[in-house]
């Protein structure tokens, strides 16, 4: 499989006509969990599984990318808790992805998706105190656990949507980062991620015993991949609209 560079961006109005906009949809075959991030408050809602989310501390809601989406306050520690835990990714050594809509308000450092609670599986979140929020994503890969495959400086944007992926390659044991449809790095990563963790996904903050770490803003459109998604994948992502 061709995971080759993808940076290529156009206005939707040169393809649609000025003053439209493209209604645009993802297969979600190869998508495991998708929060669509619609409810106006409670639980998080899986619209292609069964991997509801148990809403921890009053998550409300607000203006989404598409939609709705759901309004995090760090003050509060709010967050969601995914248990039983997903199977993914389905083993060692599987192509995975996560992608999802962000609108992060503070630049500390935040946990936005992951299974992190010993011993440690994966982790897709931002680091605070650069000039903006740095995007990162850690993987136990069985032997060291806590090893950061990926992190692209400065690109996270304040009170702003981004876009963002993390797309692992068993395939081509690469791990990459995307951010609003442009690669922004590609690691190479060969060791895989340790699967035996069965600690829950935790949606916004990081550790599910700790709890720390919790998100500020808003997320919408969080999906995982049970696959390597494509460049063209992700520009279909990045263009999703409602239909």
């Amino acid at each position: 499989m061709s995971l080759s560079p993808f940076s290529l961006k156009f206005p939707a109005s040169a393809v649609y006509g000025a003053g439209r906009a493209p209604i645009v949809s993802f297969d979600e075959s190869n998508v495991l969990a998708k929060w669509s991030c619609n409810e106006p408050y409670g639980d998080l809602i899986d619209s292609v599984g069964s991997h509801d989310g148990d809403d921890e501390n009053s998550v409300l809601s607000a203006a989404g990318k598409l939609g709705t989406s759901r309004l995090f306050t760090r003050a509060n520690s709010e967050r969601f808790r995914v248990t039983p835990k997903p199977a993914f990714p389905a083993s060692q050594h599987a192509n995975w992805s996560v992608s999802a809509w962000i609108y992060p308000v503070q630049n500390v450092t935040a946990g936005i998706i992951g299974v992190w609670e010993s011993p440690n599986s994966w982790l897709f979140y931002f680091s605070g105190g650069s000039s903006s929020p740095i995007l990162k994503c850690i993987i136990n890969d069985g032997v060291n656990p806590s090893h950061l495959a990926a992190s692209a400086d400065n690109l996270i944007n304040l009170n702003a949507w981004n876009h963002i992926v993390v797309c692992s390659s068993g395939d081509d044991d690469v791990v990459q980062l995307w951010h609003d449809g442009v690669k922004v790095k590609e690691t190479a990563w060969a060791n895989g991620v340790d699967v035996s963790n069965t600690a829950p996904v935790m949606i916004g903050c990081w550790d599910s015993v700790l709890l720390l770490n919790h998100f500020d803003g808003r997320l919408d459109q969080i999906r995982l991949h049970t696959e390597a998604v494509t460049p063209t994948q992700i520009a279909t992502l990045y263009a999703e609209n409602v239909s």
